[in-house]
């Protein structure tokens, strides 16, 4: 564990097992989010998206994020952007503000805020901008390399627990390694007290109302990401391209 590579406190959270009726333990990288707003720091508001309890997979090997099929929709309202079913992507155009628009993950005890930068799917010309939340087609959300690339994760799978904090932007490559005892109590990391999530519901989701304050502007600022390698995430960089949309 690199003490120096993260800020703010860790708190460690319960893995949630998404198949109770398969296996007896969690079988997947998944904690429960508690809910997501969204902050437009030019304008000065906050928009809730849902306030639910979700099983979210964080999952290195996916690109992008995705959620159910009407919080996407509710977050790509919030930023002007609409759904191209030939991209299978929502599409803007690309915003000159989006380091002051922040994507607020509540885990409970921890809120991680990811810039609207994160999910920016940037075009290879002069073209409109993609907007990096697809659809999911089940009720699962998956959190893939756009959000890990702004968080530091500890998976202990022994303990079947997930530990999380912000990640820390610029270390200037001085590290501090704590071992990590076998009982997976990581020095300094708080045991995060919010509920899990404990199924799914017939009403897991809520409709919001949704206005976007964001005007379509343009931008030229290319994302990093971050993968997962054993216990911690580490940055790399990539570079994410929208087509033209007819």
């Amino acid at each position: 564990l690199d003490t120096n590579a993260y800020t703010g406190t860790m708190y460690t959270f319960p893995m949630v097992n998404v198949y109770p009726n398969v296996v007896d333990k969690p079988a997947t990288l998944a904690l429960t989010i508690q809910g997501l707003d969204i902050v437009d720091k030019v304008t000065n508001s906050k928009q809730n998206i849902f306030n639910n309890k979700y099983a979210v997979l964080l999952d290195s090997g996916t690109t992008l994020v995705s959620f159910p099929t009407d919080l996407a929709d509710s977050m790509a309202k919030f930023v002007n952007a609409t759904y191209s079913a030939s991209e299978s992507v929502y599409i803007f155009n690309c915003p000159t503000n989006s380091d002051l628009v922040d994507f607020v993950f509540n885990f409970g005890d921890l809120k991680l805020e990811i810039p609207l930068t994160s999910f920016l799917l940037l075009p290879e010309g002069d073209s409109v901008c993609g907007f990096g939340v697809l659809r999911s087609r089940n009720s699962f959300i998956t959190l893939g390399d756009s959000f890990l690339r702004n968080a530091y994760v500890v998976y202990d799978l022994d303990n079947y627990q997930i530990s999380l904090a912000k990640a820390a932007n610029n270390t200037h490559g001085q590290q501090n390694i704590v071992e990590i005892p076998s009982d997976g109590k990581i020095p300094g990391a708080l045991m995060a007290e919010a509920e899990m999530w404990t199924g799914y519901t017939t009403s897991s989701t809520s409709t919001v109302k949704v206005e976007s304050k964001i005007p379509p502007t343009t931008i030229g600022k290319e994302p990093l990401t971050m993968s997962a390698s054993g216990r911690v995430v580490i940055k790399t960089v990539t570079k994410y391209t929208c087509n033209k949309s007819s």
